[in-house]
């Protein structure tokens, strides 16, 4: 499986992201700042910015470093635990070590597109409270769309990778 972005270093660029964004809002926001928005996008809790950029960074950090650590223990899991078509063949002495890479490198890049999900989200948000609307520009919805989709097209690629051995024209 060709990957032309790195899992890792993605990851670590969206953990930079947020932490420029929060530098950048933190001086823009109010000091209440609207936290939580109803279905039709109107602000309906706030905090202080202060809580509110802590929590985004933890969310942030504590997400990234759960999925990474995931990713580098994969490879202690027993084999019986692991639910995979296939699993004698591509848990094989031959094939272990492709086949935890490959989990593992996809763990790490569904963690990352989750973040740049939640690095959107909180900037609406903070596009919100820096204007004053306390209403966001776009629903969060269209956001998820967007996630879902590169999230099914990882899904997509794994199940043709994991496939059919007999199936494989080469196997190298």
């Amino acid at each position: 499986m060709n990957k032309i972005i790195k899992p890792k270093p993605f990851l670590l660029l969206t953990v930079i992201l947020e932490v420029v964004q929060v530098i950048y809002a933190y001086p823009r926001l109010p000091q209440k700042v609207a936290i939580h928005f109803s279905a039709l996008g109107v602000a309906d809790s706030y905090s202080s910015k202060l809580t509110a950029s802590f929590w985004q960074l933890m969310i942030i950090f504590s997400l990234s470093i759960i999925f990474y650590l995931l990713s580098k223990f994969i490879y202690k899991i027993p084999k019986n635990l692991i639910n995979l078509p296939y699993k004698n063949y591509w848990l094989s002495s031959e094939k272990k070590t492709e086949t935890y890479k490959i989990i593992s490198n996809s763990l790490v890049q569904i963690c990352a597109f989750t973040n740049l999900l939640l690095i959107a989200v909180f900037q609406l948000a903070v596009n919100a409270n820096i204007s004053g609307s306390l209403k966001l520009s776009i629903n969060p919805l269209w956001l998820m769309v967007v996630y879902l989709f590169f999230i099914t097209i990882n899904i997509i690629k794994l199940l043709k990778f994991f496939g059919n051995p007999a199936n494989r024209k080469t196997d190298k």
